[in-house]
């Protein structure tokens, strides 16, 4: 069944003036999900094709690819697994009964976390892929 472009565009208007009576999140949802369809059926995408997709997905891995090496680090947790109490999983030197509001010690905790974690994933690192940093 195949309705005129204007017709399909009056309902949506009139929905979307019954929506800001309403004030309904369903409504919301449903009206989102109905501007979504009626434009994907008012406006198909044409000239797509897989080799379209394939250079797409390879930007993607070429962007994913700049952000690892942006974020890649190569830390040196010597100090940290020096100081960590493997007991319970707390760092010797850090007073975790603090309540400064600027510069908290216990954010120490998880800078060097953050540190294990870098060192565990970067393969130029000697504790990469190491076992030990997770017993």
């Amino acid at each position: 069944m195949s309705f005129p472009a204007n017709r399909l565009i009056f309902a949506l208007s009139k929905s979307l003036k019954e929506l800001k009576s309403r004030n309904d999140m369903k409504t919301t949802t449903h009206l989102l999900l109905l501007t979504l369809f009626l434009t994907a059926c008012l406006f198909p995408m044409k000239g797509i094709s897989a080799t379209a997709a394939t250079d797409n997905r390879d930007e993607f891995e070429i962007l994913m690819e700049k952000i690892r090496l942006d974020f890649a680090q190569n830390p040196n947790i010597e100090a940290g697994l020096k100081k960590y109490n493997e007991a319970d999983g707390s760092f010797y030197d850090i007073d975790y009964s603090s309540i400064q509001r600027t510069q908290w010690p216990p954010l120490t905790h998880i800078e060097r976390l953050y540190d294990f974690v870098f060192a565990y994933t970067n393969p130029q690192n000697k504790y990469y892929k190491n076992d030990a940093l997770f017993t």
